[in-house]
């Protein structure tokens, strides 16, 4: 049967499907983002989704057409294809991408959700975070340990915010 003419059903191989597929898109988006970085290739396609130094939900999705099929779209097919994957396992993953994509964007640290601090961080200076989970940034030695960012770039699962558990200090 087509992808399309099967039944789907919760099933270890949907999870499974899932969990594939959102790895694909942190490996393919972490090389192809890291990629767009390149100086001969930033001042062309990636500079204007950072035009804003302070990132916001809107502007999540604000890139030139082909930074959008490159870094954006082609991560986020690429797992369902590659798995056969039924139509349904895709809508999760577009709509968990697309979920995540905001809340990194948004400048708030959201109880439950992943933290913006990385991709704040990212915004600020441009040479760290290119990654969304955070595992090939420390494997490549992109990422923020040590910094303030760092510090506040967790799940937060209390309302205490974390520029009170980590403010900055004042010279």
């Amino acid at each position: 049967k087509q992808w399309y003419q099967r039944r789907v059903a919760i099933t270890a191989g949907a999870v499974f499907d899932i969990v594939v597929s959102n790895f694909c898109f942190e490996t393919f988006f972490y090389y192809s983002h890291r990629l767009m970085h390149h100086p001969r290739l930033y001042k062309r396609f990636h500079k204007l989704h950072h035009e804003w130094t302070q990132p916001s939900s809107v502007e999540s999705v604000y890139c030139c057409p082909t930074e959008m099929v490159v870094s954006n779209l082609i991560p986020l097919v690429i797992g369902p294809i590659l798995m056969g994957s039924h139509i349904t396992v895709f809508w999760v993953t577009m709509v968990n991408t697309l979920l995540m994509t905001t809340i990194q964007h948004c400048g708030y640290h959201l109880p439950f959700f992943e933290s913006p601090e990385g991709h704040d961080y990212h915004h600020k200076y441009f040479n760290r975070v290119y990654g969304i989970w955070g595992i090939l940034d420390s494997l490549h030695g992109t990422g923020i340990k040590g910094t303030l960012n760092g510090k506040r770039h967790y799940r937060l699962f209390s309302t205490t915010p974390v520029s009170v558990t980590y403010p900055k200090k004042v010279k």
